[in-house]
């Protein structure tokens, strides 16, 4: 494809590190829907089960979204190598933490902020404290704030309890699209509340 084609990846690419807010979602959006299944194939190559490979794709995406600003295309290696390249060194992380904590459940894994266990402990800690009138009602009131999308995810997986499957239907969205939204929510609803909550706290609900 031509550099100004607005579906080539160098383009799209692009559009992510410098358009507006909804443009560069729109086209990581488009990125993650063509490459997704490579990286799933990749870690199945590796040997990893299904679960495994949805919570180290998500990690994944969410690192290479945070990283993609400094990025430079290269025509001739493509995007897919450095996503790659970024999901070893998830990889290493998530092996690294089995060899630490091999007797360990997963509620008494260290959290570091960026690391795999990170935004899968949140959710967990999410759907707890929902519990709780007071922190429903603080998730309630940012939830406005969120991309359309996001407040999507959020209203259904987190407020009514929807699974994966269910959202896709709901919203004529794809698995792969599902899951995209969800670390990406996930990670804005962990970064707003922590503005409006603070991380420290007699509860710690952060972690």
């Amino acid at each position: 494809m031509e550099k100004n084609d607005p579906l080539s990846e160098e383009r799209l690419i692009e559009i992510a590190q410098t358009g507006s807010r909804r443009e560069a979602e729109a086209a990581w959006e488009q990125l993650s829907m063509r490459h997704s299944s490579h990286l799933f194939a990749y870690l199945a190559r590796r040997g990893f089960v299904s679960g495994e490979q949805q919570d180290i794709a998500s990690e994944t995406w969410l690192r290479a979204w945070r990283k993609i600003g400094p990025y430079k295309y290269d025509r001739q290696i493509g995007f897919f190598p450095w996503l790659r390249t970024i999901s070893d060194f998830v990889i290493k992380e998530h092996f690294r933490r089995q060899y630490r904590n091999p007797l360990c459940g997963a509620e008494d894994v260290e959290v570091q902020e960026g690391t795999l266990s990170d935004g899968r402990a949140f959710e967990r800690k999410l759907v707890r404290r929902l519990n709780q009138a007071e922190f429903r009602k603080a998730v309630e009131e940012i939830l406005p704030q969120a991309p359309a999308d996001y407040q999507k995810l959020i209203e259904a997986k987190f407020l009514c309890g929807f699974e994966p499957q269910e959202i896709a239907e709901l919203y004529g969205w794809t698995t792969n699209k599902v899951y995209v939204t969800t670390f990406r929510a996930v990670d804005w609803l962990r970064c707003t509340l922590s503005e409006r909550l603070g991380t420290e706290g007699p509860e710690n609900w952060y972690v």
